[in-house]
C-alpha cells in the first residue's frame, strides 16, 4: 500500500454541523490505499460521511519521495498520521460570503474526529 494525496472542493449540506458556518472548503486527504482510484474513493466517502457534498476533485497523486520532501510542516504531520492511521484529512474553509482576505481552517475539537482511521 502507498500514500496518496487527494484534494477535493466541497460544501456542507444542510444536515452538516458546518452548514451556515462556512461556505465550503478545500479538503486535503492523505490516504493509504492500493491505488489512486481507491484513495480518491476513500477520501470522497470520508467527506460525504461528514455530510458534505463534493463539488470538484482537484488533485489526486501518489506521494513520491520528492513530493514528501516538499511538504510543509502541517502536511508532513498529516502524511505521517496517514502512514500510521490509514488516512488523515483536513478542511481549509472559506466564509459564507465571498471575501478575498479571509480563510478559516476547520479542526475538530473532539478526539474521535481528529483523524479518520481506516482498517488496514
Amino acid at each position: 500500500m502507498q500514500i496518496y494525496l487527494v484534494h477535493l472542493k466541497a460544501s456542507p449540506t444542510s444536515n452538516s454541523e458546518e452548514f451556515g458556518v462556512v461556505g465550503g472548503a478545500y479538503v486535503h486527504s492523505f490516504v493509504t490505499a492500493e491505488s489512486l482510484s481507491d484513495a480518491a474513493t476513500k477520501a470522497v466517502e470520508y467527506v460525504m460521511g461528514r455530510l458534505w457534498v463534493i463539488t470538484e476533485q482537484t488533485t489526486a497523486l501518489l506521494m513520491t519521495d520528492d513530493r514528501i520532501d516538499n511538504l510543509d510542516e502541517s502536511d508532513l504531520a498529516a502524511f505521517s498520521r496517514a502512514h500510521s492511521d490509514g488516512m488523515c484529512s483536513y478542511f481549509v474553509a472559506w466564509p459564507l460570503e465571498d471575501r478575498a482576505d479571509d480563510t478559516v481552517e476547520l479542526r475538530s475539537l473532539r478526539d474521535s474526529d481528529k483523524t479518520h482511521k481506516t482498517s488496514q
